[in-house]
């Protein structure tokens, strides 16, 4: 970061015992950041909070007051609020189930607690930019015998901006689906109705190849095609 993050972080966290800080030397992707910060974790629990996640300020007491008791479980799963222009969304109106991640794109990383246990066994591919903690959480679930618990609390916040990567990326989706059908075609992980799931997602996506320079999230639901408009709903493809 160019903005004086560490800067502000420093001052904030200056002389409190219960921080580290590490810095990278140089820019890196978003899945070689997370792994750096994956071989810094030795605590019991450990998490990630992207820049545009926000902890409410009893986020991780909450927590550890849910699972200190549950110290037998790998994953942690708690509920939170999308927030798209202080229209707040619940994450879950259900409980989610991590069998069918695939099929539903319905864990966000920032609402997830991992134990140390499942450390080694987490790993985000530097091959995705845009889907990376998709694929590493589907890879965890389905090469490991993980177990989950959810938690039913709402104290974290996934702030939905035009600027972020995410919207700015749109015809970079398509290939990163294909190339993560691919990837768990190729290690035996994707069932048939989990393969055709991602071909149409990646279809879906295909269709904003080439076209350029949204910088809003309405200017991308107001240029398809009206027979498109429909698709906006395709649960998962879109936020």
């Amino acid at each position: 970061s160019n903005d004086e993050t560490l800067t502000v972080i420093e001052n904030i966290v200056s002389g409190d015992l219960r921080f580290k800080i590490y810095s990278l030397e140089k820019h890196m992707s978003l899945s070689l950041a997370r792994n750096y910060a994956l071989s810094h974790v030795n605590g019991t629990f450990f998490c990630f909070l992207d820049s545009d996640d926000i902890y409410s300020e009893h986020r991780i007491s909450n927590v550890m007051a849910n699972i200190n008791s549950m110290e037998d479980q790998d994953v942690f799963i708690t509920n939170g609020y999308e927030d798209r222009n202080s229209n707040l969304k619940e994450f879950y109106k259900t409980k989610p189930e991590l069998n069918d991640l695939l099929l539903n794109y319905k864990v966000y990383l920032c609402a997830v607690v991992f134990s140390h246990r499942i450390k080694e066994k987490l790993n985000f591919s530097d091959q995705f930019n845009l889907v990376e903690e998709y694929y590493a959480i589907v890879r965890l679930v389905k090469l490991y015998a993980v177990s989950v618990s959810y938690l039913n609390v709402f104290d974290v916040y996934w702030t939905v901006h035009s600027n972020s990567l995410t919207w700015r990326q749109l015809d970079g989706w398509s290939d990163e689906y294909l190339l993560m059908d691919s990837k768990l075609k190729e290690e035996g992980l994707l069932s048939e109705k989990e393969h055709s799931y991602l071909v149409k997602k990646a279809f879906i996506f295909s269709l904003f190849k080439n076209r350029k320079n949204y910088s809003k999230v309405d200017d991308v639901y107001k240029s398809m095609p009206l027979n498109l408009k429909i698709l906006k709903f395709f649960r998962g493809v879109l936020g």
